[in-house]
């Protein structure tokens, strides 16, 4: 059906005092029942749960939309506002969603609970934690590295392991998202052309290769200080301005390629590094670099 208003008008309308605070809310719901426009929709959602509106009919719209929607965004922002808004009445749904979300978006949604004491939210996390257990048992992953899946908002079917005979290897592969799993544990990750780097990635204690190229990345977490495994990394065509600091706690680091960022100069603690042997800074704006790693015995393959 089309729609000839949009969420923005109707909110500004309702802001101005123009409609009423239930008018506003029968022409969201309107829209987010009939629309074509998905972002309409999405809008939509965002309002009314800014209005805060408290009513049965909104509650079960939010419901069959948790449960329904084929827009996972949408079910994202239904569990959010339940969660915020109807936590008791929607408790049933809340676990239901959790226990059979195919969306790692709409589950990422349900982080905040473990933070929350009240008798609800306790019933959710246990329902929480048994759908993590689940999930690192299809990925025969260890259960502290599915957040990271959680957070790369992959889908949760196995239809995506290609499992290799030897060695207990299993490949996961998602669009421009690649791991590897040995032994119950990410080992190797790529990631190209994402918004941001998740905290959870701290989380891979065991990885060991790491290819963020084609990015736009400009920074690191402070997490990838946890990487203590990792030996090989990769941040070439990015938008780093400086080596970041965090790199300087890997002292497992044997392969590094920054090549192709905005550097212009090059930090003395680079030759402190005990294991790196390759380090490809080429592509960049720097003009000299310290003695230490020019002259370093360590470092076999050298570019800038």
């Amino acid at each position: 059906m089309k729609i000839s208003f949009d969420p923005v008008q109707v909110f500004e309308s309702y802001s101005k005092k123009k409609i009423s605070k239930e008018e506003a809310l029968s022409l969201l719901v309107t829209i987010l029942e009939k629309s074509e426009n998905s972002n309409f929709r999405i809008n939509s959602l965002r309002i009314i749960g800014k209005i805060n509106y408290k009513n049965e009919q909104i509650f079960k719209i939010l419901e069959t939309s948790l449960i329904s929607d084929e827009i996972q965004e949408i079910r994202a922002l239904s569990s959010e506002i339940i969660l915020n808004q109807y936590i008791h009445e929607g408790l049933d749904t809340l676990k239901w969603a959790i226990m059979n979300e195919k969306s790692t978006q709409v589950l990422s949604h349900f982080k905040f609970i473990f933070n929350k004491k009240s008798k609800p939210y306790s019933i959710l996390k246990k329902a929480l934690n048994l759908r993590i257990k689940t999930i690192a048992s299809n990925f025969e992953i260890n259960i502290d590295e599915v957040q990271f899946l959680l957070d790369l908002g992959i889908q949760l079917s196995t239809d995506t392991l290609i499992k290799i005979n030897y060695d207990q290897i299993t490949y996961i592969s998602q669009g421009n998202f690649t791991c590897v799993i040995n032994n119950n544990h990410i080992t190797e990750v790529s990631l190209t052309y994402y918004p941001k780097i998740p905290n959870s990635i701290g989380n891979l204690k065991h990885l060991e290769t790491l290819y963020l190229s084609c990015n736009n990345f400009y920074e690191l977490p402070l997490e990838f200080l946890n990487l203590i495994n990792l030996k090989s990394l990769d941040l070439s065509w990015n938008e780093f301005k400086e080596i970041p600091d965090e790199i300087n706690n890997l002292h497992s680091l044997e392969e590094f390629n920054i090549s192709n960022n905005f550097l212009t100069d090059v930090p003395e603690w680079i030759s402190t590094l005990e294991k790196l042997n390759y380090l490809n800074m080429g592509g960049n704006n720097i003009k000299a670099i310290p003695n230490s790693i020019e002259s370093s015995k360590k470092i076999k393959f050298l570019y800038y």
